[in-house]
């Protein structure tokens, strides 16, 4: 059963407001729901059956803003095979159930903890060098760019339904996070580089590059768990016991 145009680009569009009644029982139960809304009215014409259609997504529900697009088209896929015959209701419970939370994961590992901050390190390098404009200009590109994929995600799962996740997993996004962060280390290395460079005049070069290049060392060594977080996390009160005179007071 085919939907039309203008309800699939009414649920696109509201892809964007996932996030704008969200409470900490049900997460982004509501917004969900409001997504749902126009497909569900076309798929259940039957006022009862689209009661019962939109029960199916009362219960909590949390997935990734950017990732959310993707969810919402596998959802409509799979309800648009409900109301055809050719899914049961307890086969879409399950799936209903399964995707936020697996798309969830890759969202917030790949663009929360990985892309974004990548996006305002590289920013921030260029305004310290002066490139306002080309910081400015990057930005726009990539919320366009992330604003695009976004509608991709939404067609894409749309189409294909819980396929479109398959097809995913085999690419394993989850994987690509980690290069990403240490290049993040290596950047956040160059930036701190260059403010030890403009406010610490008086230090020797190798002593600021020294301390620029333990911070891209320490971030690998506890992104290979070859040390725990709590080792930096000692030495640096130790450092500061030192600094302080020798004596740590706790």
């Amino acid at each position: 059963m085919p939907l039309s145009l203008a309800t699939v680009f009414s649920c696109l569009a509201r892809t964007a407001a996932v996030n704008a009644a969200i409470t900490t029982r049900g997460m982004q139960q509501i917004g969900l729901a409001y997504i749902l809304a126009p497909a569900l009215r076309e798929l259940y014409p039957d006022r009862e059956a689209r009661r019962r259609a939109l029960a199916r997504y009362a219960e909590h529900t949390n997935t990734h803003p950017f990732t959310q697009p993707l969810a919402a088209g596998v959802l409509i896929s799979m309800e648009r095979d409900l109301a055809s015959g050719l899914l049961n209701e307890e086969g879409a419970r399950r799936l209903r159930q399964t995707i936020p939370a697996a798309l969830s994961a890759v969202g917030d590992s790949l663009i929360s903890s990985a892309v974004h901050p990548c996006w305002a390190l590289v920013c921030c390098l260029l305004l310290f060098l002066g490139h306002v404009a080309l910081a400015a200009g990057l930005s726009i590109a990539l919320c366009l760019l992330l604003q695009g994929l976004r509608c991709a995600g939404f067609l894409y799962g749309l189409r294909y339904g819980f396929d479109a996740i398959l097809h995913i997993a085999r690419l394993k996004p989850g994987d690509w996070a980690g290069p990403v962060k240490v290049l993040n280390a290596l950047l956040c290395a160059l930036a701190l580089a260059f403010l030890f460079w403009q406010a610490l005049p008086g230090m020797p070069g190798y002593v600021k590059a020294g301390m620029a290049a333990f911070i891209a060392l320490a971030h690998w060594l506890v992104f290979t768990r070859f040390v725990t977080p709590v080792v930096f996390w000692m030495a640096g009160l130790l450092l500061l016991a030192c600094a302080g005179g020798g004596t740590l007071h706790l």
